[in-house]
């Protein structure tokens, strides 16, 4: 898990954050000021160096900065920042502690990644932004649009979180509609609004069912979809 550039700013820039001495606030710049301060504080801290084992090497201080970085994007959902494909690294003894359940954070990446090309297909192909705003208009209105529920309600907590991360995705390529706030769970289909208004017709048809279907309100924009 790594990012995918060091030039373009993730949301709020590039952070460094040393708990170990105390820090409550992240230093935020470009990544090569991120490298320089971390850099900069490793050479002035020698002994909290030596007990945690830091490397001064600044090959090593930018792979730092950026598994950081890459982390910190993923548990905020923006994982269009983050290259996230192949093995999860080993977090190497000389790595500071900037670092929490990387492999976790990693694991649950993948997990919501496979959920988008579920929906989205591998090329992650979307429907017009006019039409989503058009099917979202036609969800606020809708009696089954559940809101108010939550998605615990339909899905396990840890399925939960992965569809947020999902929409946090979604969000992140600009793919929303001005109804995002407005959209809960269908209660016809299960599924989450704020990432089906977006899905193709091809992928529609394939995977709804026709117990489902049968469940739809005479208003909903699905049929007209699938035909």
């Amino acid at each position: 898990m790594r990012l995918k550039s060091r030039t373009k700013f993730p949301a709020g820039g590039f952070h460094v954050l040393v708990p170990e001495a105390g820090m409550k606030a992240p230093f935020a710049g470009s990544f090569n000021e991120a490298v320089q301060f971390l850099y900069n504080f490793r050479r002035k801290n020698p002994a909290l160096v030596q007990k945690n084992g830091w490397s001064l090497d600044i090959h090593d201080i930018e792979e730092d900065v950026d598994l950081y970085n890459a982390q910190r994007m993923v548990a905020a959902g923006y994982l269009n920042f983050v290259d996230i494909e192949g093995e999860i690294p080993v977090q190497k003894k000389t790595s500071s502690g900037l670092f929490r359940s990387v492999a976790n954070a990693a694991a649950k990446a993948k997990t919501a990644l496979a959920i988008y090309r579920d929906l989205f297909g591998p090329e992650g192909k979307v429907v017009a932004k006019e039409e989503a705003e058009r099917r979202a208009a036609i969800c606020v209105k809708c009696p089954q649009n559940d809101i108010a529920g939550g998605l615990t309600k339909y899905f396990l907590k840890e399925a939960a979180h992965e569809i947020m991360a999902v929409a946090g995705m979604l969000k992140d390529m600009d793919v929303t509609t001005s109804q995002d706030s407005k959209l809960g769970v269908c209660q016809a289909c299960d599924c989450p609004m704020i990432a089906k208004v977006h899905v193709s017709n091809e992928i529609l048809k394939k995977n709804i069912k026709p117990d489902q279907i049968a469940k739809l309100d005479p208003s909903c924009w699905i049929p007209e979809a699938i035909a």
